[in-house]
């Protein structure tokens, strides 16, 4: 039985990888862009490759997941300073994600996402570990998967990113 639950869960996440690579997304860029609840006038969507990921601004946890985004950024920053990373966050309360995004040091703009547009007009799946995606200036997702959680999937993003003929 446990055999065949890990093969179902492998099928899913295959599954997930198919439908997702080199789709294009929908990459809505009319949104307010804060730090800290500031308006950032930065412009992340000029950048011809971008990292586009989904935030619950509601789920704690998913907030304090942001330290591993800062690690990651803070590891790699020779090469992912040459392309944007696209934080949609959709939330209830964004007082209180920017009070918790102070609290632990994430300075990195937030897109506010105050109707879900992002999540749902790219049709996103529940599991968070595949709401981030590597994609090119047109949108086409070139990788699918969290960087931040995963070493296997940070190493083919830098890899992807490294090969990438616009460094």
């Amino acid at each position: 039985m446990l055999i065949s639950c890990n093969n179902s869960e492998l099928k899913e996440r295959e599954q997930l990888i198919e439908t997702y690579l080199h789709k294009k997304l929908i990459i809505p860029d009319t949104l307010d862009i804060r730090i800290w609840g500031e308006k950032c006038e930065e412009n992340i969507f000029s950048k011809p490759y971008k990292i586009a990921t989904y935030l619950n601004g509601d789920c704690s946890s998913c907030v304090e997941g942001l330290l591993a985004w800062n690690s990651f950024i803070e590891s790699n920053k020779e090469v992912l300073d040459k392309f944007s990373i696209l934080f949609y966050v959709h939330s209830r309360n964004y007082p209180q994600l920017e009070y918790l995004t102070e609290q632990i040091g994430f300075k990195q703009p937030l897109i506010y996402d105050i109707q879900n547009y992002y999540y749902n007009l790219n049709n996103l799946p529940e599991n968070y570990h595949f709401q981030t995606f590597l994609i090119d200036r047109n949108n086409k997702v070139l990788v699918v998967g969290n960087p931040s959680h995963n070493q296997k999937i940070a190493k083919i993003y830098i890899e992807t990113i490294k090969g990438n003929p616009y460094n």
